[in-house]
């Protein structure tokens, strides 16, 4: 209970960035560091300062596992962030497309003078990851102020994924894509999280009472 406590009491002021900068000096942070504002960070204390503060998909899954922790109209502005710049037509860039270390297409089978990029160094820089979306839209039906409405455009995003379903040899869902939601050649042409987080949204959708 005590841990409980101080995550509670905590969470928000380490990882909150807030949209005013002048509210800055409520919260633990690096103003200098700070390059997109209403978003939670990704981390807290990396060795690599910078990374702390970058826009990746992982808040989502927080979101969910954990919700209590976040502040409604706080989680909603972090979402749309998520939605402005991650979201894809099947999945999550794995990173902010603003962000220096921003590579959206992964090579794993290309050797080159390029650490960023080579034998696949990229897998987490950008491109787009399948399961991701899953956490997106059942955090983004948690936070709703209007699940009616939120529910019709979930459902709406899920279009793209029932014609995955119907032409994919597997009947599934790949595990990545590339930029601009190409399809990757080396990306595994279905996996199991995949799928299943998208059975998560239905199930939350279906436990409130909505259909897919």
């Amino acid at each position: 209970q005590s841990w409980n406590n101080k995550l509670l009491e905590n969470f928000d002021r380490h990882f909150w960035i807030p949209t005013d900068p002048t509210e800055d000096s409520s919260y633990v942070l690096q103003q200098s560091l700070v390059h997109r504002r209403g978003i939670y960070k990704d981390v807290v204390g990396s060795t690599a300062e910078y990374t702390d503060y970058q826009l990746r998909p992982n808040l989502c899954v927080a979101m969910v596992v954990a919700p209590e922790l976040f502040q409604p109209d706080k989680a909603r502005s972090a979402l749309l962030n998520v939605e402005l710049n991650l979201l894809g037509t099947y999945g999550l860039r794995t990173l902010d497309p603003h962000d220096w270390q921003f590579r959206p297409n992964y090579l794993n089978g290309a050797e080159s003078e390029d650490y960023a990029t080579s034998r696949g160094f990229n897998y987490h820089q950008g491109p787009e990851w399948g399961w991701c979306i899953g956490y997106f839209l059942r955090a983004k039906f948690i936070f709703s102020e209007n699940k009616i409405e939120d529910s019709f455009l979930i459902r709406s995003w899920l279009h793209a994924h029932a014609h995955l379903l119907e032409d994919s040899d597997w009947q599934g869902i790949p595990e990545l894509y590339n930029e601009s939601s190409k399809p990757c050649k080396d990306s595994c042409p279905t996996q199991a999280w995949s799928s299943s987080c998208l059975l998560d949204v239905i199930y939350d959708l279906h436990k409130k009472g909505f259909t897919i």
